[in-house]
């Protein structure tokens, strides 16, 4: 959320639309990653999944689950072809328009850090080994369709970017000219 402040730091009204664009794009994400979390609950005694030992080999048991959770923290981590990507390339941009070098070097560093972070839990999830098997309960209807929706749009942003680019510019436009 940091990254948001950065971006309105900059007085422009391009930086307005990346804020808001990039606020978007996160509450998506997050979304998606506690619709997955909460869904998360082991099959024999209904219990919750308590830390992140506990994803160890989910892809097994439910690889739609492991999917989704593995495509938003993609985004988070800002790796190309996904949402979180073009959120925060369009703060950079802003912060790189109005040559605020120090908001730069703090923007790459913490996107480098929770890179990290979030790549170590796609590590935990696929490629850690356990010798135990976890089986999850079924997902109701409602968290299938908020988890379905939530990847479709970091998967398929690039084509639904344009026009939300031109519905913000549109929205901002009439409320601060």
């Amino acid at each position: 959320m940091g990254f948001i402040f950065l971006g309105i730091s900059t007085c422009l009204y391009e930086s307005m639309i990346s804020s808001i664009f990039y606020f978007f794009i996160y509450c998506l994400t997050v979304i998606n990653l506690f619709s997955v979390i909460i869904s998360l609950r082991r099959r024999t005694n209904n219990l919750k999944l308590r830390n992140f030992d506990d994803l160890l080999l989910i892809y097994k048991s439910n690889t739609a689950l492991s999917f989704s959770l593995s495509i938003n923290l993609f985004s988070l981590a800002g790796i190309p072809p996904l949402g979180g990507f073009f959120a925060k390339l369009s703060i950079l941009n802003v912060l790189v328009d109005s040559l605020n070098f120090n908001f730069i070097i703090f923007f790459i560093l913490f996107s480098v850090l929770s890179a990290f972070y979030y790549l170590k839990i796609v590590k935990t999830i696929y490629f850690k080994n356990n010798k135990k098997f976890i089986f999850l309960t079924e997902l109701t209807f409602l968290q299938s369709l908020v988890i379905v929706l939530t990847v479709y749009f970091n998967v398929f942003f690039i084509f639904i970017f344009s026009s939300l680019n031109l519905y913000l510019n549109f929205l901002l436009f009439d409320l601060f000219l």
